[in-house]
């Protein structure tokens, strides 16, 4: 008997196909297995692939616009593909013991076989439109409007004296009588995301770099609602320097929205001061791409 083969040449018993698995397998995880009778191992692969699946939709979701969705792309894909490399190997190493096939049974498992693939076309179609609709997505962006003109503000980086290439700065704005300089950040959130967890990021981030941690606490002026963050650190040419950061939770956009300024040390409470009067003229409005 030749090996593989598609029928007995004695008494004409037809063999489980081993194409008719690689088929399947492609169709819709484990099915090539379940269809060789080994459904142990089909629920494994199924199980297995389903699981690689859910995180290449958490990657998709997790990745920012900074970062680029090509690698999480790239990645989950190889993985994919190697996993069906694997199931149709498999498939063909267990196909190749002859195991007899029931009269009729091939025509209904290449009907299933067509569904769960329309299945598996379906799925994938609704996860990629899922996870970009879940991405970071900054919805919203902070402005201010004063009557006496007392804050002016650009969004256009080639004014800013600061932060003209972070990507993450939204605009800077100008206190008219003491000519310190505001700047406006925006953290995009994902639906995964924790804005507690990026508060206790954010101060062990401050720790690494250096800064002494002098408050931490949740006062931030009514109606946003965050975290403040002061700490100081001394610089290269020996000066004592105080950052002061504002975080506010957009509950409506699920984004984490910074508003800092950097004073000497001794000038740490009228910098707060000033952050605070900024913030009771502050307000959310659509968001508007800053100009770089």
């Amino acid at each position: 008997m030749p090996p593989a083969p598609e029928s007995c040449s004695g008494c004409s018993t037809r063999f489980r196909s081993t194409r008719v698995a690689t088929l399947l397998s492609l169709a819709f995880p484990g099915a090539g297995l379940f269809y060789l009778g080994y459904p142990f191992l089909g629920t494994l692969d199924f199980l297995g692939e389903a699981m690689l699946f859910v995180v290449w939709v958490a990657m998709l979701m997790g990745s920012s616009e900074s970062d680029g969705i090509g690698p999480a792309l790239g990645v989950g894909a190889l993985f994919l593909v190697l996993t069906k490399i694997e199931s149709i190997h498999v498939g063909q190493v267990l196909g190749a013991r002859s195991i007899p096939e029931p009269e009729g049974r091939r025509d209904r498992v290449r009907k299933l076989g067509l569904a769960g693939g329309v299945l598996s076309v379906l799925l994938v179609a609704g996860a990629f439109p899922l996870a970009a609709a879940a991405r970071p997505r900054l919805e919203r962006d902070l402005d201010v409007s004063t009557s006496d003109g007392v804050w002016s503000g650009s969004r256009k980086a080639a004014d800013w004296q600061f932060f003209k290439d972070n990507s993450d700065a939204r605009s800077q704005w100008t206190h008219a009588r003491t000519g310190a300089r505001l700047t406006v950040f925006a953290h995009p959130q994902s639906l995964l995301d924790d804005q507690e967890r990026f508060h206790r990021d954010y101060t062990l981030e401050m720790e690494k770099r250096e800064f002494k941690t002098l408050v931490d606490d949740g006062k931030i002026p009514a109606p946003f609602r965050g975290f403040r963050y002061v700490g100081e650190k001394k610089t290269k040419s020996g000066e004592q320097i105080a950052v002061l950061a504002y975080f506010l939770y957009d509950q409506d956009g699920h984004d984490v929205h910074e508003v800092t300024v950097a004073v000497p040390r001794e000038d740490t409470e009228a910098g707060d001061a000033l952050v605070q009067d900024f913030l009771h003229h502050a307000r959310f409005i659509d968001a508007v791409a800053p100009q770089r």
